[in-house]
């Protein structure tokens, strides 16, 4: 699958973000809506917090992964189609939640390591595992220099 094919798909996606009444912002993926009584279906729902330099996602509710949750309208604010970098990593999220749920510590530190081995390049005895009680970073993306401009746009993700 191409790089532009595996855009598409992110695209296609219904994955919104949400801001509640109480002021938070959270991020899911719908998977159906009643008119009749205004109830948003959702999946996976991820906590989105803004931090300096970027964005943090932690979970929103304790569920099975792919659990359906009921959003009641009248408790949204606003809603909105998340754009296709933020799809990725709350995609990205989700993976490695379920991952670590379902392998062993040691095959999991394995992964991370091959996927992210920035994360353990340091010379330390400190556990640099992907731990889901602190928030996942979601870091944005700065715009380049201008005299860059002979770039491939598609390279900065």
């Amino acid at each position: 699958m191409s790089f532009l094919d595996k855009i598409e798909k992110l695209s296609d996606a219904s994955v919104m973000t949400y801001r509640l009444v109480d002021g938070s912002y959270i991020m899911a993926e719908e998977v159906d809506y009643d008119f009749e009584d205004k109830i948003i279906f959702i999946i996976n729902p991820v906590k989105i917090l803004e931090k300096p330099g970027g964005y943090q996602f932690t979970s929103w509710t304790i569920t099975e992964p792919s659990q359906v949750i009921t959003l009641k309208e009248r408790m949204i604010m606003a809603q909105a189609a998340a754009p296709t970098t933020l799809k990725h990593n709350y995609f990205q999220f989700g993976l490695l939640k379920m991952a670590k749920e379902q392998l062993t510590s040691n095959e999991f530190d394995e992964i991370i390591q091959l996927l992210f081995p920035v994360v353990d390049s340091k010379d330390s005895d400190d556990d640099h595992g992907f731990d889901f009680n602190k928030p996942y970073k979601v870091n944005k993306i700065k715009k380049e220099e201008e005299d860059e401009e002979d770039e491939n746009p598609w390279d900065r993700y």
